[in-house]
């Protein structure tokens, strides 16, 4: 399997989980993302991925995860 990125911050995971993926993706130098997961309303919002440059379409948000030019959050 290839994969672009790894999800490192995912609403719904513990801090322990979620710490994990963000080593894997240390280790195997991919880009980490984060996603609030939500499937209730307080998740909304609670992880998410930052992108210091501006994204406009989903060819953008490819290119700029491809690129390693975000990083998951709280």
């Amino acid at each position: 399997m290839v994969f672009n990125a790894i999800e490192t911050h995912n609403g719904r995971n513990s801090d322990a989980e979620n710490q994990k993926a963000l080593k894997v993706a240390q280790t195997r130098e991919l880009p980490s993302i984060g996603g609030s997961d939500c499937h209730d309303r307080k998740q909304v919002g609670k992880a998410f991925t930052v992108f210091p440059d501006r994204v406009r379409t989903i060819e953008e948000l490819i290119g700029e995860i491809q690129k390693g030019n975000c990083r998951g959050s709280y």
